[in-house]
């Protein structure tokens, strides 16, 4: 047989030698390629056969639109996604039934995982009351634009609050209560609730809110002068005697701060010119000597001289050693 085949190659042409060697190497090449397709198309199937059973997928409940705090929660605002079960957040609901036709705690955005945090479990808030935590008490305090974060601190957000003391010579700030709830601010909270369970309670789609705390319903745009926070009684006295004493700040804290609380702070400035304590004595000018003008001298009119009549001469009339008379003769 193999005498055979070498018989054939030798009565081969040069070029016929060289077709069929051409041809040989194309089949190899077909060959080889097919193998490693198949080799790693088994490789990628594997692999991701194995990460998918690695990773754990969870069902959770998503906003589909933004909801405003205490809207209720309907089918048509809801919908089930399928997520990583690590990045699924501790008390995650995973079906519509335990929640529609529940109240939403906070307000929520489209995208956001419905947890039980943000639910209410209990009934509906009737009124600014029931929105106080048990444990805490509601107190406000005087701000104003400037002391108020210019009105971007809401109701439900939470805030530091600083007292500054002034005087002649020194400002002094401190930090004196943290993580502190905003109840409302220029009773906005009240309202801002009944408002939402009226439009609940009409089978209307809530209002909307944006990220900035907007609502598609007209707001007030008065500045603020009064923040009422939750404090416990002892935070309640200490923040109405810091109120006597100075200045209150609010500082806005942000969603997920990086320190939940930080030690106590004290800062004092002290002025860069410490004012005289002399006592300025103004020094009056000298008085302006008057300066005579030039009068014209006038000739003063001679006056008459009256004649004034002599007395008649006087004689004593004299016998012996005694006066007897006296004689007024007219000569």
């Amino acid at each position: 047989m193999f005498s055979k085949i070498l018989d054939f190659l030798n009565d081969l042409r040069p070029r016929q030698i060289f077709m069929l060697a051409g041809g040989a190497t194309v089949i190899m090449f077909l060959s080889v390629y097919l193998l490693f397709s198949a080799l790693t198309k088994n490789e990628t199937e594997e692999t991701q056969t194995a990460a998918q059973s690695e990773i754990e997928m969870q069902n959770v409940v998503v906003v589909k639109s933004d909801i405003a705090a205490n809207s209720i929660f309907t089918t048509d605002l809801l919908q089930v996604k399928e997520m990583p079960a690590d990045l699924v957040p501790e008390g995650a609901i995973s079906s519509l039934h335990p929640i529609v036709g529940k109240y939403a705690g906070v307000t929520m955005y489209a995208g956001d995982i419905v947890t039980e945090q943000k639910i209410y479990t209990e009934a509906l808030p009737n009124g600014f009351v029931d929105t106080i935590p048990k444990d805490c008490r509601a107190v406000s305090v005087g701000i104003g634009n400037v002391t108020g974060v210019a009105g971007f601190a809401k109701a439900g957000d939470y805030v530091d609050v600083i007292l500054v003391q002034r005087n002649e010579q020194t400002a002094n700030s401190r930090l004196i209560l943290q993580n502190v709830l905003l109840l409302s601010i220029n009773k906005q909270a009240v309202d801002t609730a009944a408002d939402s369970s009226v439009k609940s309670s009409n089978g209307n789609s809530p209002s909307k809110v944006d990220r900035n705390g907007d609502s598609d319903s007209p707001q007030e745009s008065e500045d603020p002068n009064i923040a009422t926070l939750a404090l416990t009684p002892r935070q309640a006295m200490e923040i109405v005697s810091a109120a006597a004493l100075g200045e209150i700040y609010l500082a806005l804290r942000p969603t997920n701060p990086i320190d939940t609380s930080v030690e106590e702070v004290d800062y004092t400035m002290y002025a860069i010119e410490k004012p005289s304590t002399a006592p300025v004595t103004s020094t009056p000018a000298p008085p302006s000597t008057p300066v005579a003008a030039d009068v014209p001298s006038v000739p003063l009119p001679s006056l008459p001289t009256a004649s004034v009549p002599q007395a008649p001469p006087t004689f004593e009339i004299i016998q012996g050693d005694k006066i007897v008379g006296k004689d007024d003769s007219k000569g």
